[in-house]
C-alpha cells in the first residue's frame, strides 16, 4: 500500500512468546540487519512501541500481550514504511 506517497508493508502475527521477549527479539535482529533503534516505549510487561529508521526507511513494532489465563502469548504489528 502507500503511505503518504512512499510504499509500506504491514504484517501482523501472533506469537507464543511474551511481549518482552517479541521485542528484544526484533531489536535484536533489525539492528543486525542495520536498522537503529528510534524508540522505545514499552510501559508494562503488557504492550510495546519500538521504532527504528534505516536511511529513509522506517519500520514500527507494536506489540500487545493476550488477556487469556496465564497466557505468555502475544500479537503483534509490524509496519514499514519504504
Amino acid at each position: 500500500s502507500l503511505d503518504a506517497g512512499r510504499r509500506s508493508e504491514t504484517l501482523s502475527a501472533n506469537c507464543a512468546m511474551d511481549v518482552g521477549y517479541v521485542v528484544d527479539f526484533y531489536i535484536e535482529q533489525l539492528v543486525m540487519d542495520g536498522w537503529k533503534l528510534f524508540s522505545r516505549n514499552q510501559r508494562s510487561q503488557d504492550s510495546g512501541v519500538v521504532s527504528f529508521q534505516r536511511g529513509a526507511e522506517l519500520l514500527q513494532l507494536t506489540v500487545k500481550g493476550l488477556q487469556a489465563n496465564n497466557s505468555q502469548s502475544s500479537q503483534f504489528l509490524i509496519n514499514w514504511v519504504k
